[in-house]
């Protein structure tokens, strides 16, 4: 057999095949195999870059999630001073008022 004659060889119909099947040749099921497998890599490579997009996405939310932590820690600390800073102020009014009574 030549490779002429097997491409014209026809398949997926029998006798007690459907008539809506379609009657494919050798080269006609090898084309669309490329198309598939050409289609199945173009969706690998979309998936890949969406993949991508959304790690570049998830590290730059777990960034902003730190830098928040910090800040928030960072205010903590400083509400947590505050009573100390009140009470300092009152001792530097009650100094002031003392002194300024006594000049007086």
């Amino acid at each position: 057999t030549s490779s002429s004659s097997r491409s014209n060889v026809v398949v997926g119909s029998s006798s007690s095949s459907s008539s809506s099947m379609r009657r494919m040749t050798i080269d006609e099921m090898r084309a669309l195999h490329q198309t598939a497998l050409h289609d199945a890599e173009a969706k690998r490579t979309e998936l890949r870059l969406v993949l991508a997009s959304r790690y570049r996405e998830l590290v730059g939310s777990s960034d902003e999630v730190i830098r928040m932590r910090e800040r928030s820690e960072e205010l903590h600390q400083l509400i947590a001073a505050l009573p100390k800073l009140l009470t300092k102020v009152q001792q530097s009014v009650a100094e002031t008022t003392t002194t300024t009574t006594t000049k007086i």
